[in-house]
Parts: structure tokens; sequence; C-alpha cells
């Protein structure tokens, strides 16, 4: 009697008429010398040409060009050299002309070497599977079978009509790999083309067949079924697991061992395909349509997402993230160092976590849209977003490396131990995490002498921002469990103005399909976004930051009096409230002013604050604290202009004499109340106003006379002068041009400034615009070439002065829970993603809706956005 599979009936023995099942997986288990290089790569997807590119910047694989050349199978014949194994980590077919050479030639690999070549099996290998039954026949309307995932697929007929296509078996097999299967639809010619240069030619039929034959049991070479006849679900190579999709809760079985479990779902896996074999055609049972192995088909699919590690996504909304904290302890604890898998693209190099609290590395090598821009020729690959993008990923020993080609021709390497303690700087930056969310993945081939960059990227959705980030800023944005020993020397103090521009352009991948197979799965794009307002999440935060301008409005305005009703309810509840402004031309103290007697808005302490101050403060005889001191450190820390933040930057990084451009004693006196008294300045606290020399026409004469008086300086610092004129900018140009080592620092990169309101010809209100302190500072960088360091909104300064303790000049903000609110998506919105805090735009500033419909860069993308804050 047969043994019973669901209701299908099949034979307990595997018949002769089976050959391509005769050869077991089991037979092969890892042989790993001492000296194994062991290579890993995966969702190659049909591209032929990548393919290419992967075995030359292979260290064990090579070409044997005894045989001759093969033409359109490869230079040679594949070989695998003595010391190497080779792991694929699935998805062979679908988007490119090379889908019948990748998986033959995989599979040959594979069976001359069966203890040193490993096959992992991925979603779109396991769904082809589904093609002889469904390709049986055409069929009515209501037979055609949709996956529990996919009802929402168009309809067969419906489509042939909407594409003018006769409902025959050609077009059927078109709808299957466009509309349930995430192919594109250039899928059925690209196997055409392939078809046509091993054959000769080849036919719309033959494409059919060629899916139909490449898993039919009977046929005389099923090659498709080999494939996944010799691969696996799970592999496990020393302290390495290997699956395709990722290992989640919902996967794991907890009490068993990591290697009892995988060799369970490899042994499932066998048993499901050779239910196929025995019967891969539907049957009817009580009215319902099966057939066997459909679990198998199925465990590749969102229908079972919740417990398959074949089709899981380790992105949270397109971004990487720790795994589980169960997942973590149970790969750990059965002495698993490192995770592998694909299936999830994230740009142009493999995305590395690492974990702070056990060092386990979790690589996501799927780098198959990393280019959208790349030449799609028909005659070669139409499919193509790849370019020349290459990556390999590397195990020789406790090492893991990572090297190849970015799409701009800038070549990429790191090595990570399996002990992050053993990793040096940069390499050591490599899967960790930087406080506006993006990892950083990999580092950029430095030229003598330049600093490294790291490659960082950063998911929202289905957009990618793609930055190369200089080490010293990495080091001061990581974000906080990220932090480590070797990384603090090089954060403040190495921050500097530089000659060069490090970022790269954003990288847009709004286009591309969700890798889900079901192409009903929306793209979401910037104009999808839902930016409704949750209150209940919004006041759940313990701090508030507030942008000053563009909020509060005319102060006369019933608007105003609301907003500023429900900024003194948020102070009333014991929530801290921070207003922020790169007006460095106001001290706190003016600030607060402003803010208290002319908004009337209450600075009053949170707990938070009472306790630090207490801490901090003299204390009176009777024990208590100082109340002016404590009244001040309140009103400080309730307010902060750049101008104030400047200070504290130019502290930090032991700056005393700096050369400084201004047009108030704000940001001189802030500087004082760091200690920096020794410096020199075109404004004069003692009358008020710019010193006399730098009214006078710019000349050689003039410019020397200056510095002549004042020779040494170690910084250049640009504030909002209303005065700035081409003297000043003259002197500031030769103190940098003649010593490259002092930095450029201006309070802020804003472009322009508001002066105030007035009344236009028409008598109607308007802003008075002014040039801003951004723009001063340009006037600077175009002479010397020097890039300014920011201090103002969004500035990593700011951010890093925002996380640091009282005691040390900072504001000592927990990110996580605070919210930024603004009006401005450039430095308000930008500062909140940087710091990676949550943030509500509002629309009584510079920003409108269809501002943030048009946001692209998810550096930009609000939490949240209102009217006004008085519909907080």
């Amino acid at each position: 009697m047969g043994n019973i599979v669901g209701a299908v009936c099949v034979p307990e023995r595997l018949p002769l008429e089976v050959p391509v099942l005769q050869t077991s997986r089991k037979q092969a288990k890892p042989e790993i010398g001492d000296n194994a290089i062991i290579e890993y790569f995966t969702d190659i997807e049909g591209n032929w040409e990548y393919f290419l590119r992967f075995v030359v910047r292979s260290q064990i694989l090579t070409w044997d060009e005894e045989e001759g050349d093969q033409g359109c199978w490869g230079p040679g014949t594949l070989r695998l050299k003595s010391n190497g194994i080779l792991v694929f980590g699935g998805d062979a077919t679908d988007k490119g002309p090379g889908d019948i050479r990748i998986v033959k030639t995989l599979t040959k690999l594979k069976q001359d070497n069966m203890k040193r070549v490993f096959i992992v099996l991925g979603n779109r290998d396991l769904q082809k599977l589904r093609f002889p039954a469904e390709l049986l026949y055409v069929g009515r309307p209501e037979d055609i079978y949709l996956s529990p995932h996919d009802q929402r697929a168009k309809p067969f007929h419906e489509w042939c009509e909407e594409m003018k296509l006769k409902p025959d078996l050609v077009s059927k097999c078109k709808w299957m790999l466009h509309c349930t299967m995430g192919c594109q639809d250039t899928t059925f010619n690209t196997r055409k083309t392939e078809l046509a240069m091993i054959h000769g030619k080849a036919t719309d039929n033959d494409v059919v067949n060629s899916y139909v034959q490449s898993v039919d049991p009977k046929d005389s070479d099923p090659w498709m079924l080999a494939f996944l006849a010799l691969g696996q679900i799970g592999l496990v190579l020393q302290d390495t697991l290997f699956v395709h999709g990722g290992v989640h809760d919902g996967c794991i079985e907890t009490a068993i061992s990591l290697q009892n479990w995988v060799e369970n779902l490899n042994d499932w896996k066998d048993e499901q395909l050779l239910q196929f074999c025995m019967n891969p055609y539907f049957v009817t049972v009580d009215d319902a349509k099966i057939r066997a192995g459909e679990d198998l088909i199925l465990y590749g699919t969102p229908t079972k997402k919740d417990i398959s590690v074949i089709y899981h996504n380790p992105f949270e909304d397109g971004n990487p993230h720790l795994r589980s904290q169960q997942v973590e302890d149970y790969l750990t604890r059965w002495g698993v160092k490192r995770l592998l898998s694909g299936h999830q693209p994230h740009g142009q190099s493999p995305t590395v976590v690492r974990h702070p609290n056990t060092g386990l590395l979790c690589v996501t090598a799927d780098t198959s849209r990393s280019d959208g821009t790349a030449e799609k020729l028909p005659g070669l690959n139409p499919a193509d977003n790849r370019g020349v993008v290459v990556s390999v990923v590397r195990i020789v020993g406790p090492h893991l490396e990572i090297e190849g080609v970015l799409h701009s021709g800038l070549k990429h390497k790191c090595s990570l131990h399996t002990d992050p303690i053993k990793d040096e700087l940069p390499d050591a930056l490599v899967g960790r995490q930087l406080v506006n969310g993006a990892w950083m993945k990999t580092v950029l081939e430095e030229k003598d002498g330049d600093e490294p960059l790291l490659h960082c990227a950063l998911g929202k959705g289905f957009s990618i921002k793609v930055d190369n980030e200089p080490m010293h800023k990495c080091c001061m944005r990581l974000k906080e469990q990220f932090k480590f020993d070797a990384a603090a020397p090089y954060a403040m103090s190495e921050i500097r103005s530089s000659s060069r521009r490090t970022q790269t352009p954003t990288i847009e991948l709004d286009t591309f399909q969700t890798a889900d197979l079901s192409v009903h799965e929306a793209t979401l794009s910037a104009s999808s976004r839902d930016f409704t307002f949750e209150s209940e999440q919004f006041h759940q935060a313990e701090c508030y930051i507030f942008g000053f301008s563009g909020l509060f409005l005319n102060v006369k305005s019933q608007i105003a009096s609301e907003i500023v009703k429900k900024v003194n309810g948020l102070i009333e509840k014991g929530k801290r409230v921070i207003f922020v402004t790169n007006n460095s031309n106001k001290s706190r103290e003016t600030l607060a002013a402003e803010l208290t007697h002319t908004h009337r808005l209450r600075l009053s302490a949170s707990r938070e604050l009472e306790m630090a101050a207490a801490s901090l403060v003299s204390i009176e005889q009777d024990g208590s604290p100082n109340a002016k001191e404590t009244n001040d450190f309140i009103i400080g820390n309730s307010v902060i202009s750049s101008a104030r933040t400047c200070g504290w930057f130019l502290k930090q990084r032991g700056i005393c004499k700096p050369f400084v451009i201004c047009g108030s004693e704000a940001l001189l006196d802030e500087m004082e109340s760091f200690g920096i008294t020794d410096y020199f300045s075109t404004f004069d606290k003692k009358t008020g106003k710019t010193r006399p020399q730098f009214n006078d026409p710019l000349s050689k004469e003039s410019v020397m006379s200056i510095i002549q008086k004042n020779p040494t300086v170690d910084a250049v610092v640009v504030g909002w002068d209303f005065s700035f004129n081409v003297t000043k900018v003259g002197v500031a140009v030769q103190y940098l041009k003649w010593n490259e080592q002092i930095p450029l620092i201006s309070c802020s990169l804003d472009p322009s400034g508001i002066l105030g309101h007035a009344k236009d010809s028409q008598g109607g209100e308007q802003k008075m615009f002014h040039v801003g302190n951004g723009s001063m500072t340009q006037c600077i960088s175009e002479c010397t070439g020097r890039e300014a360091i920011s201090v103002g909104k969004p500035s990593d300064v700011l951010l890093e002065q925002l996380r640091h303790s009282h005691a040390d000049g900072g504001y000592n903000i927990d990110s996580s829970k605070t919210v930024v609110v603004g009006s401005t998506l450039e430095t308000d919105i930008k500062m909140a993603n940087m710091g990676s805090m949550k943030s509500l735009l509002v629309f009584t500033g510079v920003a409108s809706r269809e501002d943030v419909k048009r946001v692209t860069d998810p550096l930009l993308m609000p939490t949240w956005v209102l009217d006004s804050f008085a519909d907080a």
C-alpha cells in the first residue's frame, strides 16, 4: 500500500523511470580542508553575463580551455579548484537569457564535486514545479489555478483580452510568468533567445516545452528537476548557516538542534520532490484540485512566509534590522557565527548586519537590483538591472570577505572576523548602523593618503539612498548600541573640512517590483506613503524638538494662540520641549526671552532636567540648588542656537583661536561660555559694530594688514553676518589657502534667511529674505575648494551634541523617544531621519503638501504631516 500525501496515492519506492532522483544529496557530506576557500553567490536570476563576471573574480573557479571554447556555454569547461567550496544561494532563473546554461553548468559542477559544491534552493527555483500541471492544457476560466497568495492576479482570459492574445498554451505560459511568478514581461522572450543561442532557432512552442520538460520526471533531460534534486533548503558548513531567505521566529524548531532542524527541512524537501515525481499533475478529490509536492511549491511563496526560510524578507520597510533575540540565541547556542542568505535585494553590494551582543554576522547577498540604469539590450538581456556590478562573498577560516565593483566602477573590499574585537578600522564599521538608520556595507578602495570611505545604504519602502561616507563621520554617527572603543578616537576629533565631495547621488528603486512573487503587491512611492498623523504615537514621546521658524506665525493670530496652547500643553504634562534655530545671531537668552515674552510659552523643567540641574549647579547653605543657576540651566537646555553648537564643537575639537565672521555678539558669547576667548572676530563687542578694518575696500594691502596683526588662527568660523562683504571673504580665504590643516566651519548651510515681514505693493504681508549663512560660507568654499563643516540643522555635529550628556555640554537626548516638529524638509525632517527620530511636518512654513508628494529621498520623508501644530 502506498503512502498517503494529501489525497494522492504514491508508491513507496522510487521507480527506475525517474533516474534524476537516483543521485542523493545525502551522499555529499562536506569536505572542508584547512586551506579551504568558501565562495558564495546568490540570486543570479538568469543573468549569464553576471555569472561570467563572478567567475572572473572568483579565487576557486576557472575555465578549463583544454576542451576548447564552448561558445555560448563559456570559454571552456567550468572547474572547481582543489581547495574550493562553492555555495549557490538560490534563484537561478527568470530575468535573463541564461536560465538553461546557468542551471546546467551549476548542476554539472555539483555532480563533479558532490562534497564541495552546494545548491541552496530559492523561491524561483521551486516555482518551476508548477509547469507540468498548469501547462497540460489551457482550461476554462474557472479551472485556471491560482496560488492562495495570488488570488488578486488578473484572470488569464481577461489578461489575454487586454494583451490581444489568443488564449492558448503560449499565452498561458506568458501569463504565468508575468502575473503569478514575479517575472518581468521579458522572461518568455529571453528564454526564447537562449534556446535560439543553443539550438540555432526557437519558436514560442519551444519555449513552453522547455519549461514543461525541464521538470518532467519522464523527460530525457529534466535539467531543472535535476537541479532541484541536488539542492537543499538549508546548509551548515562549520559555523556558517546558508538559507535563501532568512531565519525568523516562525521557522526555527528550538526544541531540537540546528543540525537536526536543517536535516529535517532537507528530508522533507526530498520527500515532497519524490511525491511530485510520482504525480506532477492535478487530480480532483472532493471537488478540490490537488497535486503532489504542492506544499513544497507553496513553501517558496508568501502563503508560507510565516514558516519559510526560503520566502522570508529580512528587512523592515526596506531597511535591514537585527534578528530577533530568539533567533540570535538559537543560532549562537548551536555555534552559528554567520548567517548567509539572498532573496531580498538591497543596493549594489551585500548587506551586512553585525549583532553587537554576540558578534553574529548576517549577510544578505542579493544584488539583483543594483543598477536600474543598466543597458537593457534586446539581443542580450532586456531585463538587466545589474550593469557592471558584481560581488563575491568569501569565507577563509574565521574571516568573511566581501569584494566587488559598484555601478560607478569603484571597487570595494572588506574583511570581517567572527570575533568583532579582532576587526580593524575601517572594516570594523561594516555591519554597524548609523543614527540615521543607514547600514555600512563595505569599504571603498582608497587612493594613497585618502581617508577610507564606507559605502552606506538606507532603505525606506522601495527607495534606497546610497552614500559614500568618510570613516571619521561614520565613527561619529554610530547608533548607540553599535559604538565600540576603537571608533571613539575618530569621532569628533577627526571631523574636518574637505576638498572633495563624498556623497554619491541618491539611487531610487521606485520603478522596481517587489521581490514577492505577486506583482499585485503595489510598489510604494513617496506620493502614496501614508503620513496620517497618529496622535497616540506622537504623545508617547518624552522629548519634542521644535524648529523655530515657520511654526508660530503671527503672534496676534488665532491659530498662533492655538499652537502655543498645544506646546504649553506638552510642557505641562512634564514633556521635555527644546527649540532649535540656525540663527547664530541669537543667543539662548535672547531666544528664551522671545519664546516666553513674545509667544508666551512656558519654559519649565521636565523631571529629567531638574535632576540634571541638581547634579551640576552649586548648592546653597540650606542644601538647596542655586535658584539662578538652576533657572539658567533649564533655559539653556530648552533652546539651541547654531551659535551654541558652534562653541560646543570648537571645544570638542580643541580649537582655541578661530577667525570668526559674525554680525552680533551672540556667537562670541556662546564661544566664551565654553572657554574660547582668544578668538579674532570681525565683530567688536565693545562698539557693537563691525571692526573698521573689515569695512575697507578689498586689496592686497588691506588683507595683509589684518592678517599680519593676527597671523595665527586654528579655524575659520562663519556665522550669519548682515554686514558680510568681500574683505571678510578675502581674509578667510587667505587663512585657509595658507594653512590647509585648519577647518572651515559654518553655523549653518541655509542658502537664505528671513529678516522679517513687510507689506507688499498690494497691501499683503510678505516674508523679507536675506542671503543665508550657507550662501556666505559657499563664497569661501568656492574660492578655496574646501567643504565646510556645518554645525547647524541638520548636521552630524548638532546630532552629536544632542546625544552628549549635560555634563559634557550636550542635551542628553534619547532619539528613540524624541519627535522633531518643523516646517522644512531639508532641515527639520532631514535632521529627524539622520538622528533616527520620528518627525511631524507642519505646513505653516516653507514646505507644502505638494513638496511632500515629490519627495524621493528617504531622508526627507516625514513620519506625519499636519496643516499646523494647532491640529496636533
